[in-house]
This record gives structure tokens, C-alpha cells and sequence, in this order.
């Protein structure tokens, strides 16, 4: 069986091309496909959705009288339509987070993604201008990035890598990762050196300054 795959042409896993001297990989993951499930495609919301509604079509089947055909056509289906919707939804979040690859490098962040057609986003971290830490338990959760505004993106192309709601100036989103404090303070230490290069060559670009890593404690979703 061939090895080859469409990512065949990268260099490197995740990168369109090849690094520039002086420009190393510090720390690459992808998204957990299960929290991403839950999280971006919202599976435990359908799945209480879809066991109300068969609780209710079994409720008017009792209420009607039982037979199987009330049965076939009322619960049964809901259960089958139910059970189908929700493998498209656990289908949709493992091939997004298979083909998703986040790179963070000690110049930029990369984030390749895209079932259909595959993207890379290269956000310098010279344009990022503070970093939001989202933690969840067991360890996982997000990092949503805000940038200049002379970097713009768009909200419906980076979906689901990006914070929900945020319309007007899009923050590409780090999503469902594990181990997210540690990539935070290896984003905050990347962050500090790049200041530090800014400064001592007389540079006036904005960088993640330690006071602007956010961090907020939430439960899993």
C-alpha cells in the first residue's frame, strides 16, 4: 500500500515551505478531536437535543398505542436520524483535527487547516498583540490570539479556528489542545524574546507582552 498523501509536498508536517535560517519549530500539536466534537461542533448539545426528542416521540407512541409501526416511525426513526447526525458530526471534527497542524516557531504561528481544500495562516508574532489562555479540565483548551489590525482574517474561512463571536476583528484560535498551559508559556517566552530583539534594535512592533497573557479557568464543555 503507497504511503503518499496529500500533505506529501510540505517539508515538514504543517509548514508550506521550508524554514528560514535562524527560524526553529518550538512546539507543534494538533486540535483532540473529541473536545473539538464537543466544543466546536457542539455534539453534546445535538446528542440532548435528539434524546429529547425520542423521549417525546415515545411518550406519543405510549399515549397512542404501542404497535411497530408507531414505533418504526416515531422513536426508531428519530434514534436512527439521531445516530446519523451525530457520526457526521464526529466525522466532521476527526478529519478537521487530522488535518489540522498548529506550528509555533520562535518568528510566527502557523496554522494549517482545511478538509477540502487546505490553507495556512502565518501570523508573525510580531502582529499578535495579546494571547487569551481558555483552560478546561484534564488539561486541555484554547489559545485565542489578537492581532494588529493590519492583519486581518476572516472569521467563516478560519472556522472553527477561530473565537466564536468575534465578528468584527476575528482572533485565530489554537483550539482543543492538550497541554495548553504549557504552550502558553512557551508562546509567552517566544513572545518575550522577540520584545527583546525588538527593542534592541530599535523596533516599534507590537508583541505579547507578559501582562497581556490571559488566562481564564473554565469547565469542559
Amino acid at each position: 500500500m503507497s504511503n503518499h498523501n496529500e500533505f506529501d509536498w510540505e517539508p515538514t508536517p504543517g509548514l508550506p515551505a521550508r524554514l528560514p535560517n535562524g527560524e526553529n519549530i518550538v512546539w507543534q500539536g494538533s486540535p483532540h478531536w473529541q473536545h473539538m466534537a464537543r466544543q466546536a461542533f457542539h455534539m453534546n448539545k445535538v446528542a440532548l437535543y435528539f434524546s429529547v426528542m425520542i423521549l417525546v416521540d415515545t411518550y406519543s407512541t405510549y399515549k397512542n398505542g404501542i404497535t411497530v409501526q408507531s414505533i418504526m416511525e416515531g422513536p426508531a426513526l428519530t434514534l436512527v436520524l439521531s445516530l446519523a447526525c451525530l457520526a457526521i458530526l464526529a466525522g466532521l471534527a476527526w478529519l478537521t483535527s487530522t488535518v489540522t497542524i498548529y506550528t509555533l516557531t520562535n518568528k510566527r504561528i502557523l496554522i494549517r487547516f482545511g478538509i477540502a481544500i487546505q490553507l495556512t495562516l502565518d501570523i508573525p508574532i510580531n502582529q499578535v498583540v495579546s494571547a487569551n489562555m481558555i483552560k478546561k479540565r484534564n488539561g486541555h483548551g484554547d489559545i485565542a490570539l489578537t492581532l494588529t489590525k493590519k492583519k486581518r482574517t476572516s472569521y467563516f474561512v478560519l472556522w472553527p479556528h477561530v473565537r466564536p463571536w468575534q465578528f468584527s476583528q476575528p482572533q485565530p484560535m489554537l483550539r482543543a489542545i492538550n497541554n495548553v498551559e504549557s504552550v502558553s508559556m512557551l508562546l509567552g517566552e517566544v513572545a518575550g524574546k522577540e520584545l527583546e530583539l525588538a527593542e534592541s534594535i530599535d523596533m516599534d512592533k507590537p508583541v505579547i507582552p507578559a501582562h497581556t497573557l490571559h488566562q481564564e479557568n473554565v469547565g469542559a464543555s
